[in-house]
């Protein structure tokens, strides 16, 4: 998604919330998903019903209980990767950090999470984009170490 798409999306509000339920699965339970919907041409779809979403889970249709348009401010975890991998990406990593915090609106809250050899809290969840950027432009590869994907996950859910 480019950074402009990204802009117009997030500048309409477009989060639809969606309930759903996998009824062929074992373990069937309500899940609330969240999603950006887009025409063809990028433009934001304010309109859509839980009939005209189609989801599958392993082979199984869902059935989507609730569509809704949200403008609630998010939390975005930004969890970077700085393990031996990200070595060669690492400036255009920066820029791509610093684009984003420029691009997205001033009210929703961003967290900055290294994710090599262990989840570090880099800064924490604020509107402060000027704070986020210069942390992001001093980050640097954690030598021998491997990314820990999941742990950030579960680390800043």
């Amino acid at each position: 998604m480019t950074v402009r798409r990204l802009r117009r999306t997030l500048g309409f509000a477009c989060i639809a919330a969606l309930f759903v339920t996998c009824a062929q699965s074992a373990w069937a339970q309500d899940r609330q998903l969240f999603m950006l919907v887009s025409n063809q041409s990028g433009q934001p779809i304010t309109d859509i019903s839980p009939g005209e979403i189609v989801l599958e889970q392993e082979g199984s249709e869902c059935t989507v209980k609730d569509a809704r348009l949200d403008s609630a401010p998010m939390k975005v975890a930004l969890m970077v990767d700085n393990s031996d991998a990200a070595q060669q990406s690492l400036n255009s990593m920066r820029d791509g950090l610093s684009a984003f915090l420029d691009e997205l609106p001033a009210e929703h809250e961003v967290g900055l999470f290294t994710i090599a050899g262990q989840v570090r809290r880099r800064v924490d969840f604020t509107t402060d984009r000027e704070e986020l950027k210069e942390e992001a432009t001093g980050l640097f590869v954690d030598r021998n170490s491997a990314v820990v994907y999941m742990d950030g996950l579960l680390e800043t859910w």
